[in-house]
């Protein structure tokens, strides 16, 4: 199987909501089960690629203040933080 089918098949999966895309930072895209999980976000670390997946209630809540500010009706959505993680943040030079 190519791999030009295989993301293919991936961008498939994610607009049936089988999976959903992690990184859209990420040149190849990282993707976990799209229905299995409760809602979380994900910080990405540019060094190592480390994954920490978080929810904050209050982030929650902030997000859906301005969606109604705005007069929006979000379906979804994904935050993504990039930036260090604890091993790699001094090493950034």
């Amino acid at each position: 199987m190519g791999r030009a089918t295989v993301f293919r098949t991936l961008r498939l999966f994610e607009d049936l909501g089988l999976c959903r895309r992690i990184s859209p930072t990420q040149a190849l895209g990282l993707f976990e089960p799209g229905n299995r999980t409760p809602h979380h976000d994900h910080m990405v670390c540019l060094r190592c690629g480390r994954i920490v997946e978080f929810f904050n209630p209050d982030i929650e809540r902030l997000q859906d203040a301005e969606a109604r500010r705005h007069g929006f009706l979000p379906v979804r959505h994904a935050l993504e933080i990039a930036g260090y993680c604890r091993r790699c943040k001094g090493k950034t030079t």
